[in-house]
């Protein structure tokens, strides 16, 4: 699943036709972040990639990630809004999903987000993604509101401040890939 791609694919929520994934019906987080251009703008790569980050609206801890994709041959500017918000001591990173929509069909679809954990710090974001089988063991137990969909995505359902400091606990949680982390730098600041 780990392809050069995947960091900004994970960074901006677009989910990977092969891969599973976990999702929320909410942005995950009651408390927005307030975002401080100087710590968040500016020019951000894997070692492949560049991405460029902008703040949307710094009080609400909303930004913009923009980045170019190469399709049959053309460049195409690709974005996407991040929602930040903080939950206890956690910081995660909240992408809405647009609805899958075919010839004649409504937008029905629920709003979900695609989330993950994040710190930033000293020119650095680091990017745990969601353990796609803790949580549904979770959810199939009942601890977590939510169903496991039949192409084996994760659908949190709305989230109570239990189950937020759940999503929000340390290492021991089992509920991040904390192995195997995302980092983007800062270009030129590394």
């Amino acid at each position: 699943m780990r392809t050069h791609g995947l960091l900004l694919t994970t960074l901006v929520g677009l989910t990977l036709a092969a891969c599973s994934g976990v999702f929320s019906t909410q942005p995950v987080g009651r408390e927005p972040v307030t975002l401080v251009a100087e710590e968040w703008e500016g020019t951000w790569t894997d070692s492949e990639n560049f991405l460029e980050i902008r703040i949307v609206d710094a009080d609400s801890g909303r930004l913009e990630a923009a980045w170019i994709e190469r399709r049959d041959g053309d460049f195409e500017l690709e974005r996407v809004e991040v929602l930040v918000r903080r939950e206890g001591g956690a910081i995660f990173g909240n992408s809405l999903q647009e609805p899958e929509s075919g010839e004649g069909r409504e937008s029905e679809e629920p709003r979900r987000y695609a989330f993950f954990r994040l710190t930033r710090d000293d020119g650095k974001i680091l990017i745990w993604w969601p353990n796609v089988d803790a949580f549904k063991a979770l959810v199939e137990a009942g601890t977590l509101p939510g169903e496991v969909t039949e192409g084996n995505d994760v659908e949190l359902g709305p989230l109570e401040p239990e189950h937020l400091a759940l999503l929000a606990g340390g290492a021991s949680s089992g509920l991040w890939q904390w192995q195997e982390p995302g980092v983007l730098f800062r270009s030129g600041a590394r």
